[in-house]
């Protein structure tokens, strides 16, 4: 059997849940691609020494595409993306990657946000916000005439978003107000914006993660 289907077969969705009930501090994806190794009942690395197998699972994280495989249990409802070029030579470019994550199993959305890296192993990744379905749906504001109303999941989301990004921006990046303001499409209010999915493909795993692909899962003693 292939690493992969062993990985998916044997992977305990509720152990799954648990570490991103956890995941409560953001930190470099590598680690939650540690943890998630450890939901998977039998999983080891006997015959991965280059770790192609756990650089696989973070392409997987990053995309959300390893919850969109477990479809039975998860969905991934939006995304969201922010990319500023905040010096000629890019080197603290800020790239973001958001995507909401819904749990079928414990009726949960979770905010999932990736600060992207060029710099390999540099990924962070956070759980900004989790809300019930129950509970999203009963979010309200007033309006500019003091009129109540139900605010939408896509605009919760936005306004978290904008407050994460305000504070990001003042505690690691001197981002000046005109640079701001260039990243704040014309007629729209919000730093981030709605985007396509994330999913990286067939052909993008076949060519940057095929050791990963070809790795039989190998039994031990103690499987």
């Amino acid at each position: 059997m292939k690493k992969i289907d062993h990985f998916y077969k044997n992977l305990d969705v509720e152990k799954l849940i648990g570490v991103l009930n956890n995941w409560t501090e953001p930190n470099l994806l590598h680690y939650l691609a540690d943890d998630v190794t450890k939901c998977v009942n039998g999983y080891n690395e006997i015959n991965d020494e280059e770790v192609f197998f756990r650089t696989y699972l973070e392409d997987l994280l990053i995309s959300g595409e390893l919850f969109i495989n477990l479809k039975e249990y998860f969905s991934i409802n939006s995304y969201f993306t922010l990319e500023l070029a905040t010096s000629e030579n890019h080197k603290n470019d800020i790239w973001n990657q958001v995507y909401i994550l819904y749990s079928k199993v414990d009726k949960k959305y979770r905010l999932m946000h990736i600060n992207c890296d060029y710099i390999a192993n540099k990924d962070f990744i956070s759980i900004l916000d989790t809300i019930t379905q129950h509970d999203i749906r009963r979010i309200k504001t007033t309006d500019k005439d003091g009129r109540e109303y139900t605010v939408s999941p896509r605009d919760y989301y936005l306004q978290i978003l904008d407050k994460h990004f305000e504070k990001e921006k003042n505690d690691h990046f001197k981002l000046t107000g005109e640079q701001l303001d260039y990243i704040k499409f014309p007629n729209w209010p919000h730093y981030y914006q709605g985007c396509g999915h994330f999913n990286l493909g067939k052909k993008y795993y076949e060519k940057n993660n095929k050791e990963a692909l070809e790795l039989d899962h190998i039994e031990t003693k103690n499987n």
